[in-house]
């Protein structure tokens, strides 16, 4: 994935996935930099506040 936003920095599809993944294995500042360059792309996009909302309850 992260080759893939290399080569398409504004894909927020991947963006979304690449926080989720960075999420799950507690990497939440990584976590927390993908998802606001997806929510810098398309904040009123219901995914984009849906990812938010699984990520940023657990960030300190």
């Amino acid at each position: 994935w992260e080759k893939v936003i290399e080569t398409k920095p504004e894909y927020r599809d991947v963006l979304l996935r690449l926080a989720l993944l960075n999420w799950r294995i507690f990497n939440n500042d990584k976590a927390e930099e993908y998802w606001q360059k997806a929510n810098n792309l398309d904040p009123n996009k219901e995914e984009v506040q849906k990812v938010g909302e699984i990520i940023f309850p657990v960030l300190p």
